[in-house]
């Protein structure tokens, strides 16, 4: 087996989560399971055709993880319209279930291309693991902010200042203060009382 590794990549990592989806299971299962089907349906619909800036999307239960690259062929890239095209899928999202949506700006760890050798019977392994192309410490933090200021705050938008400083939003927002990783220091998190559009 054979690796090879790329190099670190500048990006953007955004996390949807559906609010409310466990009170409305706990009401009837069918019904929580709609909703979620809905916007799955949703979500592969505008990656497929309305979100040019993104380049992968994870969906799973009642959330969606977004990433899109910032460096190499995609360096054209604004974050302001990276940012629009989050925004113009969340608000999508709310026709069906209202959701709240955290955007942090870090790098993506390196791809790691394994080639697998021919088994004994000479058909080739492949792997049953599905590596993440949004693995980051950016990830980890859209967890940090949620855990910390999501329960709390129940806003629709908690966005990194990162990105936050360089939006062309007007919406009124408060800032509040996480540690995040990799080395647990302090950032600025934006947070937004509606859409950012």
């Amino acid at each position: 087996m054979v690796k090879i590794m790329s190099e670190w990549k500048n990006s953007i990592v955004t996390y949807i989560d559906l609010v409310g989806i466990k009170g409305i299971a706990d009401r009837g299962q069918s019904m929580a399971t709609d909703i979620m089907r809905s916007v799955h349906r949703l979500v592969e619909m505008e990656m497929n055709t309305n979100m040019p800036n993104h380049d992968h999307c994870y969906i799973w239960n009642d959330s969606v993880l977004l990433l899109s690259v910032l460096d190499g062929t995609y360096s054209t890239r604004k974050i302001d319209d990276v940012m629009r095209d989050a925004n113009g899928l969340k608000r999508k999202i709310d026709q069906i279930n209202p959701s709240y949506a955290i955007a942090v700006k870090g790098q993506v760890f390196p791809d790691e291309t394994t080639f697998y050798a021919p088994t004994h019977d000479g058909c080739s392994s492949q792997s049953r693991t599905l590596r993440l192309k949004t693995s980051s410490y950016a990830m980890g933090n859209c967890f940090f902010i949620e855990s910390e200021l999501g329960k709390k705050l129940k806003k629709p938008w908690y966005v990194d200042s990162r990105i936050a400083k360089q939006l062309s939003s007007t919406q009124t927002h408060t800032k509040h203060n996480v540690k995040m990783l990799p080395n647990n220091s302090e950032r600025s998190v934006w947070v937004y009382n509606d859409h950012l559009w």
